[in-house]
């Protein structure tokens, strides 16, 4: 009903639809020979997800925004 409440609670699918975003573009280029790092670099040099850094962790990646 309030404004407020309903951007709160939309944040939260945006930042996991994020994730999986860009889980799923690191598949998919790394399937096709891509190593990570380009991968990496090209979201980096993106307009679009130039304020997200993509970090390779033991079991999956996670989307920081950049401090």
């Amino acid at each position: 009903m309030r404004m407020a409440e309903s951007q709160t609670v939309a944040l939260p699918p945006l930042r996991e639809f994020l994730v999986y975003r860009s889980k799923r573009i690191v598949e998919a280029t790394t399937v096709l020979g891509e190593s990570l790092e380009s991968v990496r670099q090209s979201l980096a040099s993106s307009d679009r997800m130039e304020w997200i850094k993509i970090e390779e962790t033991t079991e999956s990646l996670e989307v920081k925004e950049r401090p």
